[in-house]
């Protein structure tokens, strides 16, 4: 394996286990490409670790090792499997899962979701993409899949200089609809087109605590495909679910269907979350899941007050009752999602109690050294 040279002038990332290295902290970088491995050295020549580079990122290196390790298939297998069977020790009735977290699992750049018999990847760095045979070649050794597909249409590829591509890379291509089970639930995923690579795997514990509360009628906002309805169904209640695409409604009634719920039970309404806002909701429980409001740093503050503003509206459509809502957005932090809370509340003058703070599901693990990748936030509150 060759391997470049980087010799590090700051050592704070070694220090702190963190696993990126910013341009700043760079005395000088030799015999690499983009995309290259090399090995991080401080300037008395004192080997601090291995990791990929690429010169048009302000994240310079993205560290693989801090041992001197060989980079290649045989050490992507062992990472996977042991990225794996952390999950498998928590997995019960579920075949949907996030198999690999980049920098959580020691792989910055890499996602591996696996839906039943197929993997879902994405490569979003210049060095992960590099290595993508590898990594495809470690993954089929591992899982047997039937198919592995690549989600490489996520915007953060641009910013690496890398091409948007969607296609199957490795096995039979999967069906338009891939039917798995979580929780012992049913769920039909379009892992080509849909959201993320294709469901909202990260808001599997958030779900199933929706169904122990056992709402008796719900309104499920930016519903999706009605992840968060069947579950409140299965539990007991009635759903309205709220989505402007037609087509994830459309696909929302499948799995109810699915799961022996009956028509009666769930409604799908075409519209924004905010006109529907407008009207006092006649139920017991309002889930709020938008979208990322902030995906950009310099977004934030405006995140902010997006998200505040639909809190209150919220809060003011329940009257009284459960609130269960959500931020997707790393870039607006915990402290800023509880102060949005906070500022929704006393907008509207209305009580609000927190029950519960959640977060990331298991195999969504945040690294303590890269809290850079905490990102989905929850608060159940009691509204009266």
């Amino acid at each position: 394996m060759n391997t470049g040279l980087c010799i590090v002038k700051k050592q704070n990332f070694y220090k702190n286990r963190h696993l990126w290295i910013f341009s700043g902290a760079i005395k000088t970088v030799k015999d690499v490409h983009p995309g290259g491995i090399v090995d991080v050295v401080s300037v008395d020549g004192k080997f601090l670790g291995r990791g990929y580079y690429n010169p048009a990122s302000d994240i310079r290196v993205r560290m693989l090792s801090f041992r001197k390790e060989r980079i290649d298939r045989e050490f992507f297998k062992k990472r996977i499997i042991n990225a794996n069977l952390l999950r498998e020790r928590f997995l019960e009735n579920t075949n949907v899962y996030r198999v690999v977290y980049s920098d959580s699992d020691l792989l910055p750049g890499l996602i591996v979701d696996r839906y039943a018999d197929y993997l879902v990847v994405q490569f979003q760095t210049l060095g992960m993409d590099k290595m993508k045979h590898m990594i495809i070649d470690a993954l089929n050794q591992v899982f047997r899949p039937e198919g592995i597909y690549e989600r490489n249409d996520v915007q953060v590829r641009s910013r690496e200089k890398l091409p948007l591509l969607r296609g199957t890379i490795s096995g039979k291509e999967p069906p338009d609809l891939v039917q798995v089970q979580e929780n012992g639930v049913k769920f039909l995923v379009d892992v080509k087109r849909g959201h993320k690579t294709g469901f909202y795997i990260d808001q599997r514990e958030n779900r199933k605590k929706v169904r122990e509360l056992s709402p008796s009628r719900v309104l499920n906002l930016y519903s999706y495909t009605g992840g968060f309805g069947v579950y409140a169904c299965l539990g007991g209640g009635e759903v309205v679910n709220v989505d402007t695409s037609k087509e994830a409604l459309e696909l929302a009634k499948e799995n109810f269907k699915l799961n022996g719920i009956p028509s009666h039970k769930h409604r799908e309404v075409l519209a924004k979350a905010e006109d529907v806002m407008r009207e006092r909701w006649n139920g017991d429980m309002i889930i709020l899941d938008p979208p990322n409001l902030a995906l950009k740093r310099k977004d934030r503050e405006q995140g902010i007050k997006k998200f505040t503003s639909l809190n209150a509206n919220a809060i003011h459509s329940l009257g009284q009752g459960l609130l269960f809502t959500f931020s997707c957005s790393g870039n607006i932090h915990t402290e800023d999602f509880k102060r949005a809370i906070f500022h929704s509340g006393q907008k509207v003058g209305k009580e609000l109690i927190l029950l519960e703070l959640t977060g990331h599901p298991f195999d969504h693990p945040v690294r303590v050294y890269s809290p850079e990748l905490e990102y989905l936030k929850g608060a159940l509150l009691y509204v009266r």
